[in-house]
């Protein structure tokens, strides 16, 4: 895997476990790891651009974000939520076709064929 394959992975892992917490009754402790899990994987996939997330179009969704992320860990966690959810959205949003095709590739490529084409 490349490092954009494996930073999309990492971060579509870290969305199911803050998933998972959110249907787990709002537990912090997953919330937060998935969290962490986004944060890394977005380091992985932004590697080669080491300052794209601090340009003026990537500010807004970042600082939405890291105010998810405060007031996650400040107890609020319904609303912080929806504030890493709309950032990620805004951060994320130019890479939503890649996501998709890496996705694809990841899940349908790999998987053996148990249908045989007649």
């Amino acid at each position: 895997m490349n490092p954009k394959e494996s930073g999309i992975a990492v971060v579509s892992i870290g969305m199911s476990v803050f998933a998972i917490g959110m249907l787990l009754l709002m537990d912090k402790a997953l919330m937060i790891s998935g969290n962490l899990l986004i944060v890394v994987g977005l380091g992985l996939l932004l590697r080669s651009k080491s300052l794209a997330l601090l340009s003026i179009d990537k500010a807004h969704g970042m600082a939405l974000f890291v105010m998810g992320i405060v007031f996650l860990i400040y107890g609020f966690c319904a609303f912080g939520f929806v504030l890493e959810a709309s950032g990620l959205f805004v951060m994320l949003k130019d890479c939503i076709p890649t996501f998709r095709s890496v996705l694809k590739n990841l899940l349908f490529s790999r998987l053996p064929m148990f249908i045989s084409k007649k």
